[in-house]
């Protein structure tokens, strides 16, 4: 009995040694959270690489995009509804609806400072598509280029931040549908004599654009940077609005 009560005194107590410690410890605790406040730094920021990440930088990357287009109706166009290469030519509504498909390109940019960001940007697409053209139906691929020259805003400094663009751009199309007759050229040639080509025009079609998208930035380390993004373009064809949805994948280098 007197044994089971000393024991319970000796687990209740602690020894001049123990309380020691703790004391050092809890001091050196508070000692650096004081000099870690006088020096402003704040473990929790997300701000720790400073301006230096980012701003002054130039910047390039590739992208990786996925294309999703609006179907589109143009007037009074003029293509050729029988083969090269003396096809007959028709004019009539012309119905396009693209199939989704994945882009590719590069862009470069230049950090004004760790928010903002001005960059220009390339992509280049074959999506599949359908046509409607008076009482035609048929199927091809088309040529896609698009330019984009935008204005990043990084809501915050540090590594990881959520960002918002937008700026104007063009998109090309070259539907490759025979649109006139073929023209030949020839040329003496000293091995083979007289040579011939020909070139069938195909009908094509350029547009000014505007774009916006919000997503996610992180600059991983002094170097290498992943962006990840939503966003739509926009342009008008015959007085009606066509949208684009793009999403959008970039991995890019800073120097």
């Amino acid at each position: 009995m007197h044994r089971g009560r000393q024991s319970a005194l000796i687990t209740g107590m602690r020894t001049p040694s123990s309380g020691l410690g703790t004391t050092l410890a809890a001091g050196l605790l508070l000692s650096l959270a004081a000099t870690g406040l006088r020096a402003g730094y704040n473990p929790f920021r997300t701000d720790t690489y400073g301006d230096a990440l980012r701003a002054g930088r130039w910047e390039t990357y590739l992208v990786g995009q996925y294309w999703s287009a609006d179907d589109s109706t143009l007037h009074g166009v003029t293509l050729a509804t029988t083969p090269p290469p003396n096809p007959v030519l028709e004019t009539g509504d012309l119905t396009m609806q693209f199939d989704d498909a994945f882009v590719w390109g590069f862009g470069f940019g230049y950090n004004l400072n760790s928010h903002f960001t001005v960059r220009g940007e390339f992509s280049f697409g074959l999506p599949d598509f359908k046509i409607q053209f008076n009482d035609l139906e048929g199927r091809g691929e088309a040529f896609v280029h698009a330019g984009k020259f935008n204005l990043d805003y990084n809501l915050i400094r540090g590594p990881v931040t959520p960002f918002v663009t937008g700026g104007i751009g063009y998109l090309f199309i070259d539907s490759g549908i025979p649109s006139g007759p073929t023209d030949y050229w020839c040329w003496y040639d000293y091995w083979w004599g007289y040579v011939c080509e020909g070139d069938t025009p195909t009908f094509t079609e350029t547009w000014f654009t505007g774009n916006a998208a919000a997503g996610i930035r992180w600059d991983v380390n002094e170097t290498f940077f992943m962006k990840a993004s939503v966003g739509a373009n926009w342009m008008a064809a015959d007085a009606s609005w066509i949208t684009v949805i793009e999403g959008m994948f970039v991995a890019g280098w800073k120097f």
